[in-house]
Parts: C-alpha cells; structure tokens; sequence
C-alpha cells in the first residue's frame, strides 16, 4: 500500500502526506489497475508474461468445492 501511494505521489507530483489527505479509495484502485495493467502490458512485450496454466477441469473443480461448501453453510 505505501509503495501504491508513492507511486502515485510521484507521479502526480505530490507529497504522500496529499495522496493520504485527498486520495478516495476510488482513486487508489483505478491507479492500483492502472500501474499493474501497465506492467502487464511491459512484461508482455518484453516475453515475461508467464502464461495462465489454470485450465477448465481445475476451474470447474475450484467451482464445484466453492458451490457445495455454500450449500453446506446455509
């Protein structure tokens, strides 16, 4: 979170002090997405992007174990 609010102090060329006084969580977020879809897109062109390896079996049995635990809390 400190290093978020550096970042953004940094690039708006404002104290940390301002970003905690004025920044809404809103503004954290969008910067937070902001920043990583940046580093994505960085990672992406330079070949560091690691591919997602989760594949339709394991997320269907991920879905499955969360669907009957929510079944056996109610």
């Amino acid at each position: 979170m400190l290093t978020l609010i550096d970042a953004m102090a940094e690039r708006y060329g404002m104290l940390p002090t301002d970003i905690l006084a004025k920044a809404t969580t809103h503004d954290l977020v969008v910067f937070d997405v902001a920043a990583t879809y940046r580093q994505y897109l960085s990672d992406k062109h330079n070949k560091k992007v690691t591919p997602n390896t989760a594949n339709s079996n394991d997320l269907q049995q991920m879905w499955d174990r969360v669907k009957t635990n929510d079944s056996k809390n109610r």
